[in-house]
């Protein structure tokens, strides 16, 4: 039995695709992503340089957080006021998939 060629995850023209095919295709490259990244780990690269793009890893870490529910609770608005500041953000799209089917 012959091996068929492996599918292009994600068509030429994105503008033609239903959201569902976004979405498949999304999810099949961030599937190759895992598996890059699950291979990086494996050899306990920290930085690989290519010809285009660079891949860096940083292990898990703990970062600390600040419970502002709970400060101000105890403290007051008035407190942190002065030391609140707004942040923009971009778009964030996330993956994931599908359970059950």
């Amino acid at each position: 039995m012959g091996q068929t060629a492996p599918q292009k995850p994600v068509p030429a023209r994105l503008d033609e695709m239903t959201p569902g095919q976004l979405a498949d295709a999304a999810g099949v490259l961030k599937a190759a992503l895992s598996d890059i990244k699950g291979e990086a780990i494996r050899r306990d690269l920290r930085r690989a340089e290519g010809n285009k793009f660079r891949l860096t890893l940083s292990p898990p870490s703990r970062q600390m957080r600040l419970d502002r529910a709970r400060l101000e609770e105890h403290h007051g608005h008035e407190l942190l006021a002065p030391f609140l500041y707004e942040a923009d953000t971009d778009w964030v799209m996330r993956c994931s998939a599908r359970r059950g089917l």
